[in-house]
């Protein structure tokens, strides 16, 4: 079972680009763009752009940077909707937490090395 805080990978199914407001004027999941992405046959996710990274040359481009089919890894951020026989399961997703994690991980093996003695 997929919970909040779980890192899954996905593959990239759709870059959307930023809209102004959804169809009642109101601001929409999409707001700021994102990528929709294929956890596995019956759970999708979204990533919003803002969680995709923090560089405007990125977030300018996310075509060429996430293309469509290309594998990302993703930190469960919630659960929207619980699939049932006939739906899919929907999912709250960042690529910045994971990355976040990688590089205290990283940080904590170097200073490891470095204090051997």
């Amino acid at each position: 079972e997929i919970q909040s805080g779980n890192n899954v990978t996905a593959i990239v199914t759709q870059v959307i680009s930023p809209s102004k407001s959804d169809k009642k004027g109101g601001a929409s999941k999409s707001k700021y763009g994102g990528l929709r992405v294929q956890v596995c046959p019956s759970v999708f996710g979204f990533v919003s752009a803002l969680e995709v990274t923090n560089s405007m040359e990125i977030l300018q481009d996310l075509n060429s940077y996430f293309p469509i089919g290309c594998s990302v890894t993703c930190r469960v951020l919630g659960v929207v909707g619980r699939g049932s026989a006939r739906t899919q399961e929907a999912l709250d997703l960042s690529i910045l937490q994971p990355l976040e994690d990688q590089n205290r991980s990283s940080s904590k093996n170097r200073k490891r090395r470095n204090n051997r003695p």
